[in-house]
């Protein structure tokens, strides 16, 4: 299905607050983002449920391991900058098993997280890392039951009437 030809689409990328930003200064119509989104001027219907995973270098251990890592104070944070609802939940995340005031490595893309996994742990969505996982770059850990996040499409209430 192509748009009609008077619709421009236009893709651009962002930590959740700087997408949730555009979206309320009319920068942007609408955005994917990681849920939840609690502001009465937007409208932010479910998409679907991802599950979160811990991504590390092939050879660190399962979540074990990683609290021995994280009282070893030697642990390294593969993240994007302050902002991302993925990276607020990796730190919480990591101070629940000891690690806090880790040394951060910042990207700007999943795919720098993705490839500098190796030098650090990382928490991203099981979809986003799975291809990675498959060609051997990274080891997947799961984390507890519910460890799931929910994608909504944030739009504002006073937009037009997005049509399928």
């Amino acid at each position: 299905m192509r748009p009609p030809p008077e619709v421009d689409i236009e893709t651009a990328t962002g930590t959740f607050a700087e997408l949730i930003d555009a979206v309320l200064a009319h920068r942007i119509e609408a955005t994917f983002v990681a849920g939840p989104v609690n502001l009465p001027e937007l409208l932010v219907p479910p998409l679907l449920q991802q599950e979160l995973v811990v991504v590390t270098a092939p050879g660190v251990g399962g979540p074990d391991g990683l609290r021995g890592l994280a009282a070893s104070h030697q642990v390294k944070t593969v993240v994007v900058r302050p902002g991302c609802t993925h990276r607020a939940r990796q730190e919480a995340l990591l101070a629940g098993r000891g690690a806090v005031g880790v040394r951060r490595l910042k990207f700007g893309t999943p795919d720098g997280i993705i490839d500098c996994a190796g030098a650090g742990v990382t928490l991203l969505p099981r979809a986003v890392v799975a291809r990675a996982e498959a060609g051997g770059r990274v080891a997947l850990r799961a984390l507890p039951a519910g460890a799931r996040v929910g994608m909504v499409l944030v739009r504002r209430r006073t937009g037009r009437p997005l049509r399928p």
